[in-house]
């Protein structure tokens, strides 16, 4: 009895330790599992987490890159050579006004205009103001080019400055208008611009067609100045007038237009009155004569110095001469009076040491206010001709036909290709100045035909400049090709 008991006291605690030992294992099976899926959530989570931050990142990157990117393209500056980070870091340095990457110089070099006139090669050592200075002259190019068009579009699309002379405020122009067979007569036109091209005055002239337009200039009283000159021409006009007299005319106007003054100069032709230069004043002429005896037989000829004084009154006239052929090849005003090239034939007078020569001798005078000779000096040749183009802060601004020589004596001249033609106009607007130019095309064409006579077609060269000479754009009117700086092609 005491033995079942005991079996039975045994076999429930055998029961009891077995079920319980049941009940652990399957906790623990169900706890493992539990576990592992909140590691496997917490590593799935995670990895989300990883990859949201990554493409966060991704989308922030690119974000930042397309805004450099962005940057880059408005303002024309070259990604060539750069990967995504020299990108960025390029953007920064220059948003931050840094400028203390060196690739920020590499990108300047490589995107600004005519570059080889400002680097000759990539450098990493500038300092920050040079950088800085460079990225101001390149966003003000940049800035500017639209305004650039919506300012001289018209201008350059009706060229308007075709032909004009300028001056530091003003432009002056002359058009012939008509030419009447019947009577003989020529209508001119001259019109007074501000620079922008709007017209301040304008007024018409009719005279025989034995005169034309020689000097034109703007006078620092805000009028204008210009020589109705004659021509010595062989046939019926000049004939005419040659036996019963003519005078070539100074005519002084105001800012309105109106004649303030008109004097004749009797027997004098045009090329007496080639170039006038306003000093002190008063207006001093320069010119090649040849007296009335001379002309049947094309014999001697002097240069020529009239002095007007503002009220039209002749102050002083003056022969620069020997006996035979003496001509007048440029003039220039300078510091103390005047710079007069001269070419001649004769050895006396004034022109005792030229010597003989097959050919016209060279000489460079100075003379002063007075046109008294107060240096003269005989020179091996010209290499080119000397031209007053415009005005520079008021001051004349020349263009040299060919290397500038010693003999010039000139502060400031023209820096232009001549592949685009002979300059004409150098109008200053302050941070930029404008080249007009006439370029010959190469159509050539005889007309009319049944005489051998050949017309060379021409374009005028709009070139925009800025003050250290690099070319801003170019554009062309009248005919092919055109010319456009290479910044216009990406545009």
């Amino acid at each position: 009895m005491n033995d079942i008991k005991l079996f039975n006291a045994i076999s429930k605690i055998s029961d009891n330790t077995i079920e319980k030992n049941s009940f652990d294992n399957g906790s623990l099976k169900r706890a493992v599992r539990s576990k592992s899926v909140i590691i496997s959530v917490t590593l799935c989570s995670l990895l989300v987490l990883a990859i949201i931050a990554s493409m966060v990142a991704c989308i922030s990157e690119s974000r930042t890159y397309n805004k450099a990117k962005r940057f880059f393209d408005d303002n024309e500056l070259s990604t060539e050579g750069l990967d995504r980070s020299d990108v960025k870091a390029v953007y920064f340095d220059i948003i931050t006004n840094s400028f203390s990457n060196s690739k920020t110089a590499f990108v300047l070099h490589n995107s600004l205009y005519n570059n080889e006139h400002i680097m000759k090669e990539s450098r990493s050592d500038f300092d920050e103001n040079e950088i800085f200075k460079m990225w101001e002259k390149h966003k003000m190019q940049v800035d500017s080019y639209p305004s650039f068009y919506s300012k001289f579009s018209a201008i350059i699309k009706d060229n308007i400055f075709k032909d004009v002379a300028a001056f530091s405020d003003r432009l002056l122009k002359v058009e012939t208008l008509s030419i009447d067979n019947g009577s003989r007569e020529v209508t001119y036109r001259i019109t007074m611009m501000d620079l922008s091209g709007n017209t301040l005055c304008n007024i018409t002239k009719t005279v025989n067609v034995a005169y034309y337009v020689t000097a034109l200039t703007a006078t620092k009283d805000g009028g204008f100045l210009y020589v109705l000159g004659f021509r010595n021409l062989q046939y019926q006009d000049g004939t005419y007038a040659r036996a019963n007299g003519f005078a070539s005319r100074v005519i002084k106007c105001d800012r309105n237009g109106f004649v303030e003054f008109d004097i004749g100069f009797d027997y004098y032709e045009g090329t007496a009155l080639q170039y006038c230069i306003e000093k002190n004043g008063n207006y001093y002429f320069f010119g090649t004569h040849r007296n009335k005896e001379e002309w049947d037989n094309y014999g001697q000829t002097d240069v020529s110095v009239i002095v007007i004084g503002s009220d039209g009154k002749m102050c002083k006239s003056k022969f620069i001469s020997g006996s035979n052929f003496d001509s007048l090849y440029f003039a220039v005003e300078s510091k103390d009076g005047f710079i007069l090239a001269l070419q001649t034939q004769s050895d006396d007078g004034d022109f005792v040491g030229s010597g003989y020569s097959p050919t016209s001798i060279k000489w460079i005078f100075k003379v002063n206010e007075n046109i008294d000779i107060i240096e003269k000096e005989k020179i091996d040749s010209f290499s080119g001709n000397v031209i007053k183009i415009g005005e520079k802060k008021g001051n004349p601004f020349y263009y040299i036909q060919g290397p500038k020589n010693d003999y010039c004596f000139i502060n400031d001249f023209a820096l232009f290709d001549s592949e685009y033609g002979w300059p004409n106009a150098y109008i200053d607007y302050g941070d930029y100045y404008l080249i007009v130019s006439e370029h010959y095309t190469g159509i050539i064409e005889k007309q009319p035909r049944q005489i051998n006579s050949v017309w060379y077609y021409t374009e005028t060269v709009y070139s925009f400049y800025d003050n250290d000479n690099n070319l801003i754009f170019r554009d062309s009117v009248d005919s092919t090709p055109k010319y456009y700086y290479e910044y216009l092609n990406n545009h």
